[in-house]
């Protein structure tokens, strides 16, 4: 099921841009791309779990689960605001704080820019000339309207000054469930909380354990938000011509795998 869900994910786009914006007309704006984007993402993410799970890759895919799982959240937070042109800009102004705080770090003329520029290989002139940023890549009058809602460290997503971490914005949308039990079983690799269960200490030394997965669970959960992705981002345009086949799909695949 998990192939099938991502070979309709990487079409998803191409009709909605066909389908949608060319076939009426319409023009595609920020919050569209952000809608896309993000779409994208959850797409790329199913795709490298698959590589893994093919290549019996265990360690990894519970990154990959709770990174997929962090962006299905932000998909269906843009998805039901009013306001997703305010969040598009704020998304961009949160890459861009990222992408400029990275910049100065490397071209700074300290002990710590130094070092990693050696590490690089590469000399000051080279990142400034190579990396298009430059003192006015961030501006924050660019952003004003976006600063007017939030602090320029706040997360992208705290327009409301409430929603400070992806706790808050579960919580929100009343996912709460999804956040306290898959989030953070998946944290838990991320964060090395599950390192010493690889290993197991014999006549002084560690011996390795190997790491037991359970694919179902992998495979159901990412299989679970690709699906209702492509399902509400063809709500989302219209695409009832669409959705149906997917849905008919989706129903002819969970009856023959009862069979």
């Amino acid at each position: 099921m998990l192939n099938q869900l991502i070979k309709r994910g990487e079409k998803v786009p191409k009709d909605i841009i066909e389908g949608h914006f060319a076939k009426k007309g319409l023009s595609f704006n920020e919050g569209n791309a952000l809608i896309i984007g993000l779409f994208n993402e959850i797409v790329q993410k199913a795709k490298s779990y698959k590589v893994l799970k093919e290549n019996k890759i265990a360690s990894s895919r519970d990154s990959i689960a709770r990174s997929l799982f962090e962006s299905y959240v932000y998909l269906q937070f843009v998805l039901k605001s009013n306001n997703k042109r305010d969040l598009a800009h704020s998304y961009l102004a949160s890459v861009r704080n990222d992408e400029f705080a990275l910049y100065r770090l490397i071209t700074e003329d300290n002990r710590v820019g130094r070092k990693i520029r050696d590490w690089l290989n590469i000399d000051e002139s080279s990142i400034k000339k190579d990396s298009g940023i430059d003192e006015d890549y961030f501006d924050q009058e660019l952003f004003s309207n976006v600063y007017q809602m939030r602090k320029p460290n706040h997360k992208w997503y705290n327009l409301d000054g409430k929603t400070n971490n992806l706790e808050a914005l579960c919580h929100r949308l009343e996912m709460d469930e999804y956040y306290n039990l898959i989030y953070r079983i998946f944290s838990k690799e991320v964060h090395s909380k599950n390192v010493m269960k690889l290993y197991q200490i014999e006549q002084e030394h560690l011996v390795g354990l190997g790491i037991t997965v359970d694919e179902k669970l992998h495979d159901s959960i990412i299989s679970f938000y690709l699906l209702n992705s492509i399902r509400d981002v063809y709500k989302e345009y219209g695409m009832k011509k669409e959705l149906r086949e997917f849905n008919a799909i989706v129903s002819i695949n969970y009856r023959y795998k009862r069979k």
